[in-house]
């Protein structure tokens, strides 16, 4: 009798499948979509995992055409179906809110949207102009609550059976839980060149212009610095002086930092060019770091002042930085030492020093797209060019060694405790992730197309 439940399943499944292969959609005719997976009762849409790649930082259209026997395809196709087990597990297990709770938590929601609207009048209206209903909405809002409700109780739940004391030797524990460290911060040696994105034309030249003289007027004595930013600066911070404050050299835009840690207290620059326009910086203060504190190479932090003329990115500058950055990457390929480049094209100017060398880099912590451009590139090889996650530059990315690293009790620990304290509880917690899944997929059952999985 089971069995034959489970094969009346398969088939209606099979017939799913069939339909939005044709293009026929469960939600609509026409819909052009295709199930590529179905977990327990709930469906996975390619477009599901176009929307995680594109999460990713993948471009839509770049996303939609990744094939599915990719690596970054499957891995964000098997995400999703851990994910789905998880709601799936927590409505079967009770964890889901009471009809009542979950009415309150939809209206709640409607009115935190209902803000945005000078009145119910112009809210509908705004609902009606999408092509949606009141109705609609409150299911859609419904779904998702509920979801994402059940499944925060089902894992906290777990999180609070099985995270008790910290281990006394993080490190160690670490360790022996190479795996699950990879899975969660994928450590690596990188190096890395750095091209900027910046503002070109004619009004950065003007730019450049009006803050040579500015500086001159400062430095015969006219006015302030922080008279002259009061007037001029199109930066907040303008209002006071241009004051930033103290920072340390990985806090501001690599070029922006280069320019500030290079000056003398007192001193002020020439026009610096960053992605966001052309500054004059002046150093006001230096903050020594203790020795007892410091973290191998750390030159502590500085505060500065400046006066920006804000420059809007064009397509043109992206574009030329992209032909430069795949310039840099031909040359390479064609002979050119990786450490040569480095000092030659990049812009980072906290790594130049050591050939562009990153050090330890935990890459999904650090910077997630990191990953993917990675993926399929062998220790030793380059990488295409990709936009930084901040969108200010292109990168090209090297991974030393033999891939994977294994971080050394030294290299933990300059993470500092509270960093390995909060690593630790994240290896726990996955630990824990992980065991539930296991446990939810031999009751849940898993479906791919075109082969069914009889387990």
């Amino acid at each position: 009798m089971e069995h034959g439940m489970k094969r009346s399943i398969q088939l209606s499944l099979l017939v799913c499948f069939a339909l939005l292969a044709v293009g026929v959609g469960t939600s609509g005719a026409g819909m052009l979509d295709r199930i590529v997976a179905v977990v327990g009762s709930i469906p996975i849409l390619h477009s599901d995992v176009v929307d995680g790649l594109t999460a990713l930082g993948y471009g839509q259209t770049e996303a939609a055409e990744i094939p599915d026997t990719s690596a970054a395809y499957v891995m964000v196709l098997d995400q999703l179906s851990e994910e789905r087990l998880i709601v799936e597990g927590a409505e079967r297990l009770g964890f889901f809110p009471s009809h009542s709770d979950l009415q309150e938590m939809i209206e709640n929601e409607l009115d935190l949207m209902r803000e945005d609207y000078s009145s119910e009048e112009d809210f509908l209206a705004s609902l009606a102009a999408a092509g949606l209903t009141l109705e609609e909405i409150r299911g859609e809002l419904g779904d998702r609550i509920a979801s994402q409700y059940g499944a925060e109780r089902l894992l906290a739940s777990r999180s609070q059976r099985v995270m008790g004391t910290l281990p006394t030797d993080p490190v160690h524990f670490l360790s022996v839980r190479a795996d699950l460290v990879e899975e969660i911060v994928m450590p690596r040696r990188l190096s890395w060149i750095r091209i900027p994105i910046l503002p070109t034309g004619p009004a950065h030249l003007e730019a450049e212009s009006f803050l040579m003289e500015l500086r001159s007027r400062i430095v015969a004595g006219e006015m302030s610095f922080e008279e002259a930013a009061i007037l001029h600066s199109e930066d907040p911070s303008g209002r006071d002086g241009g004051d930033l404050g103290y920072f340390g050299p990985d806090d501001m835009t690599p070029t922006f930092g280069g320019a500030a840690f290079s000056l003398e207290e007192g001193e002020i620059s020439y026009p610096v060019t960053t992605p966001y326009g052309v500054h004059l910086i002046k150093l006001t203060g230096v903050e020594e770091v203790e020795e007892s504190d410091a973290y191998a190479g750390d030159v502590g932090r500085v505060r500065a002042s400046h006066i920006l003329r804000r420059l809007d990115l064009t397509t043109a500058d992206m574009d030329s930085a992209k032909a430069r950055a795949e310039m840099v990457v031909e040359t390479i390929r064609g002979g050119m030492s990786f450490e040569t480049a480095v000092h030659t094209f990049s812009a980072d100017w906290t790594s130049i020093p050591d050939d562009g060398d990153l050090g330890l880099i935990l890459v999904r912590w650090w910077a997630p797209s990191l990953e993917l451009h990675l993926m399929g590139t062998d220790p030793g090889e380059i990488t295409d060019p990709f936009l930084s996650d901040d969108g200010a530059a292109y990168i090209i990315a090297r991974v030393q060694g033999e891939g994977s690293a294994t971080p050394s009790r030294e290299e933990w620990m300059e993470f500092g405790e509270a960093f390995l304290d909060q690593l630790t509880e994240s290896v726990i917690s996955q630990e824990s992730f992980e065991t539930l899944v296991d446990s939810l997929r031999s009751e849940i059952p898993v479906v791919y197309p075109p082969v069914i999985d009889e387990a």
